[in-house]
């Protein structure tokens, strides 16, 4: 997973597929993402996403694959996790400037 720190500025850092308390720390503290709303783009069955959930961070996954999103919700569902999750090529993504 490839994303800009909070804010949208500087240089993006890579993080492993899961995520784990060190790999949050690539943005800083997670109190800042909970300030930020999040779109983690290839996020497959988006288990990042989902840690940022419980994290309450509030978290967009999108995917281009939809057998990927399946399990996506197939996964919140055994958790307990509502998490949007959309359909979307990462170059041509369904949102506005400064949503995220």
């Amino acid at each position: 997973m490839t994303a800009l720190p909070p804010g949208g500025g500087g240089t993006p850092v890579r993080a492993t597929t899961s995520m784990s308390t060190a790999d949050a720390q690539l943005w800083g503290p997670v109190d800042q993402l909970r300030s930020a709303r999040v779109l983690e783009v290839g996020a497959g069955s988006a288990p990042c996403a989902r840690w940022l959930k419980t994290q309450g961070v509030d978290v967009v996954a999108s995917d281009i694959s939809p057998s990927m999103l399946t399990a996506a919700h197939e996964a919140n569902a055994r958790h307990g996790i509502e998490l949007e999750l959309i359909e979307a090529d990462a170059r041509s993504l369904p949102f506005g400037d400064s949503s995220f």
